[in-house]
Order: structure tokens, then C-alpha cells, then sequence
């Protein structure tokens, strides 16, 4: 064979694996940089777990040394919506769900939590009581905006108003069971996220990262 077509050869053969390699680098360097709305409206929905509002609650009799102070205005709300009953026995106070309280808790998908490690660690484990984790709201979300941040990230902030459920309608900062709460119990009621409040926007910053196998969210912001 000619000297010349085997140089011609290895030519080709090398700009073929220049060609390739770039390829390569390019393809990750898009999907490093090329997170769409989409895809990060996609990952939000179904990983941050900031999306939804619970709230905590104990049900059962409780007293100074069981379970939560019954005086927490999120109590008060529940009561005043017909959700829950709150006697005293002398003792302790009993708390207990009210047939419409059972029936809108199913409904919300409201979970009995196992806290017996909790209880065997805080001295509880006598006490005659339930803690249960209320879903009363989530976040619709709105516009998506991505930002690239740096060669293997990206900043995702999504507007949203909160959307609550049956039983965090009552949590409505306009409804008229938060309205009907006395202005001490209005203020001991603010977590930062309650009385839930669609008067001023909302907007959530999260960091996304691409680790060569696809995009992944980070902490929100």
C-alpha cells in the first residue's frame, strides 16, 4: 500500500476522533447547561418537599409532660372550625377529633405518626396520646425561571400561591375562623408559613446541580 494512503489514513482516523471528542464535550456540556422550564417544573413537583404545608398536632390527653400545649392557636383554629373537641378532665386536657374532624382528615390524606422512639427518649412513652401530621395546604406553582449557574448547575426560582385543603382553608389568613381568633392568638399562630397568605407573592429560589447522569435539585433558598 502507498505510503501515501496510509497517512491519508491515520489522517482521517484522527479527525474523525477530534470530530467524536467534540461531540462528546458538547453533549455534556449541554446537558449541563440546557435545564429547560419544563424539566425543572418536572423535578420540583415531584422531589422538594417544601410543596406541601403540614402542620403537627397531638390528639389524646395532654398535660404538662404529655405532648403539646393544647393553648397553641393552631389547636384553637381546629377547634373553632368543628374539627376538634378540647375538654378539661382535671388532669389534662382531652383532645379529640369530632366526627367531621375524622371524616376531613381522611379525606386530606392525615397520618398517625410512630413516635415511640420520640416518646421512649423524652419520657412520653406513659402518655395517652397520638401525634398526627395534617396536610392543609400546597403550592401551585407559577412562572419558572433557570438560570445558569456556573458549568454543572443551574438557579431555579418558581413563583407560587398556596392552595390549601379543606382544612387549611381555615388557616386562610381571610377566613373567618382566622378572623375570629383574638389578635394574640392571630400573632402566636405566625411559623413562617402560617396564616397561609396570598396577598404578597411568593417566589422560591432552589439550586439544581447535573452530575453526568441527569439533573438533581438542590437546597431551596
Amino acid at each position: 500500500m502507498p505510503l501515501s494512503r496510509i497517512i491519508f489514513g491515520c489522517t482521517r482516523l484522527r479527525q474523525y476522533y477530534i470530530v467524536l471528542s467534540l461531540a462528546i464535550i458538547t453533549a455534556l456540556l449541554s446537558g449541563c447547561s440546557g435545564l429547560s422550564k419544563e424539566q425543572a417544573r418536572s423535578i420540583l413537583l415531584t422531589s422538594d418537599p417544601d410543596l406541601q404545608k403540614t402542620i403537627y398536632v397531638d390528639l389524646g390527653y395532654l398535660n404538662g409532660h404529655c405532648g403539646q400545649s393544647p393553648t397553641q392557636s393552631k389547636y384553637a383554629v381546629l377547634q373553632k372550625a368543628g374539627l376538634i373537641s378540647v375538654g378539661n378532665t382535671g388532669t389534662s386536657t382531652e383532645v379529640l377529633t369530632t366526627i367531621r374532624g375524622d371524616d376531613l382528615f381522611r379525606q386530606v390524606g392525615a397520618k398517625r405518626m410512630d413516635t415511640t422512639d420520640f416518646k421512649a427518649m423524652t419520657g412520653m412513652s406513659n402518655c395517652n396520646l397520638h401525634n398526627w401530621a395534617i396536610p392543609i395546604a400546597s403550592k401551585e406553582m407559577k412562572d419558572v425561571t433557570v438560570t445558569p449557574a456556573g458549568d454543572n448547575g443551574a438557579d431555579v426560582i418558581y413563583n407560587w400561591t398556596w392552595k390549601p385543603n379543606e382544612v387549611g382553608e381555615n388557616f386562610a389568613i381571610d377566613s373567618d375562623t382566622f378572623k375570629s381568633l383574638n389578635r394574640h392568638a392571630q400573632e402566636s399562630l405566625s411559623d413562617g408559613d402560617l396564616p397561609l397568605d396570598n396577598s404578597y407573592p411568593h417566589a422560591t429560589k432552589v439550586h439544581f446541580y447535573h452530575d453526568g447522569n441527569g439533573w438533581h435539585m438542590g437546597k431551596n433558598q
